[in-house]
Parts: C-alpha cells; structure tokens; sequence
C-alpha cells in the first residue's frame, strides 16, 4: 500500500474533477490511472470529508480528520 498523499493533492486532482463532472473517471492523484472512486462521506452540508480508492494501485485516502470506530 504507498503512502498517503497530502491533502492538496486530493483536493486538487480527484475530488475537484468528481464535483466538476461526477460521471466521468477520476484519474488518481498517486498513479494517474482513471477509475479513481471518489466517495462523499460528509454528514453535515458543506463538511466535506471524501474517500479516494484507486483500483489500480490500492491507494486510498480518508477524507474524515479524525477516524472513529463506527
């Protein structure tokens, strides 16, 4: 599993191109590869707490700033 990028770059590259147009692939901001699966986990309006998995390189990053047990 590589490392997880910073937050800049998720930003910047998968979840900005997902709210551009949510039907399109995601490249992934680690391997470029389209498919990147990007997911609101958001439980408020305007929180803003995304999952990114890639398929391809098995990169995945939380979106949530303080993980917690569910």
């Amino acid at each position: 599993m590589r490392a997880i990028a910073t937050t800049s770059v998720i930003r910047g590259r998968a979840v900005t191109a997902w709210r551009a147009s949510p039907g399109d692939p995601v490249a992934c901001p680690v391997c470029g590869a389209k498919g990147a699966v990007v997911t609101d986990r958001s439980a408020r309006p305007y929180a803003e707490w995304y999952n990114v998995a890639c398929p391809a390189c098995g990169f995945v990053h939380y979106g949530n700033p303080a993980p917690t047990v569910q």
